[in-house]
C-alpha cells in the first residue's frame, strides 16, 4: 500500500518514475558465478533472470505498473546504475532529488542509493515503501546507512505541505555556460524522479 501510495503521489506532483528490473546474466553479470558459490550452488544451475518486456512471463505487480512516460530499466547486478544510461539521463533531464524504493532493502535498494548519492544527486529512501527479506534485515541497513549517505522519509512525509514533494518548478536552461555546483535543498522538490527497485 505505501509504494502504491508513493507512485500515485509522484505521479500527481509530476515526477519522472523509473522501474527497475534485474537482467541477470553469465553473459552480462560476471558476478553470478561468485553469487553461486556462496550459496552452496553451481554457476550453472542458478537461474538467470531476463527483463523481457516481450515474454509471457514477464509481469508487473497490479499496484507498481509502469504507465505511457514512465521508464523502465533493466540492470545487470544489484545497484541500477550497472546500467550506464541511468547517471547520463539523470543529468540530463536536470534531475536533483532522486526518491528510493523498493526491493531489497539492504540489496538492490541499498546499492542503488549509494550510487546515486555518490554520483552527487541527494538521495531520499522510503522507509516505508522498502522491504527485505525479514525486518531485523530492512532495519539494520537503514539504522547503517540511514542519514549518513542518504535521508530517510516515509510515504506520509511525501504529502507534508512544506517539507514534503512539491511539484517541480519549470526548469530554465540560460544561454550562458556555467559550471554546475552542488545546492543546498530545504524541500524534496526542483526536479525529483521517483526511482521504484522491482527485482530481486
Amino acid at each position: 500500500q505505501n509504494l502504491k501510495k508513493t507512485i500515485a503521489i509522484s505521479r500527481a506532483r509530476g515526477c519522472k518514475i523509473i522501474f527497475v528490473r534485474a537482467d541477470y546474466r553469465h553473459t552480462h553479470s560476471p558476478w553470478l558465478a561468485q553469487f553461486a558459490r556462496l550459496r552452496g550452488q553451481s554457476a550453472d544451475t542458478l537461474t538467470e533472470i531476463y527483463c523481457d518486456t516481450n515474454a509471457d512471463n514477464f509481469n508487473w505487480e497490479e499496484f507498481a505498473s509502469p504507465i505511457g512516460g514512465d521508464i523502465i530499466l533493466p540492470k545487470t547486478s544489484w545497484s541500477s546504475s550497472s546500467n550506464t544510461k541511468l547517471m547520463s539521463w539523470l543529468r540530463g533531464s536536470g534531475v536533483d532529488n532522486v526518491l528510493v524504493c523498493g526491493l531489497i532493502t539492504s540489496v538492490c535498494v541499498q546499492h542503488s542509493a549509494f550510487s546515486i548519492f555518490e554520483a552527487g544527486f541527494r538521495t531520499l529512501l522510503i522507509t516505508d515503501a522498502s522491504a527485505d527479506r525479514g525486518r531485523a534485515r530492512h532495519d539494520a541497513a537503514l539504522a547503517l546507512y540511514g542519514d549518513y549517505m542518504y535521508e530517510l522519509i516515509t510515504s506520509h512525509d511525501l504529502k507534508d505541505s512544506k517539507q514534503g514533494l512539491i511539484k517541480a518548478e519549470p526548469l530554465l536552461f540560460s544561454l550562458e555556460e556555467s559550471k554546475l555546483e552542488p545546492r543546498e535543498f530545504s524541500k524534496i522538490q526542483n526536479n525529483v524522479t521517483t526511482f521504484s527497485l522491482d527485482s530481486l
